[in-house]
């Protein structure tokens, strides 16, 4: 098919899971997957951030490297 015709629904893939700013690195490493690269996180107001595996691994190695 021509892929100029189209539409979105058609060629997207399955929404990121959303879980809250409290959650904790554990809770989102079970989420994010090889299948699903990030989570939307939930700053509250209706505003949403999107975290993805490379932030998780820099924020782990952060985290570690720590004296």
């Amino acid at each position: 098919k021509d892929l100029k015709k189209r539409v979105v629904r058609e060629v997207m893939g399955n929404a990121f899971p959303v879980v809250a700013a409290s959650a904790t690195i554990d809770q989102i490493t079970h989420c994010i997957t090889r299948d699903c690269p990030a989570v939307f996180v939930e700053t509250g107001g209706g505003d949403y951030e999107i975290l993805t595996k490379y932030d998780l691994l820099q924020a782990i190695a952060r985290i570690v490297g720590q004296p």
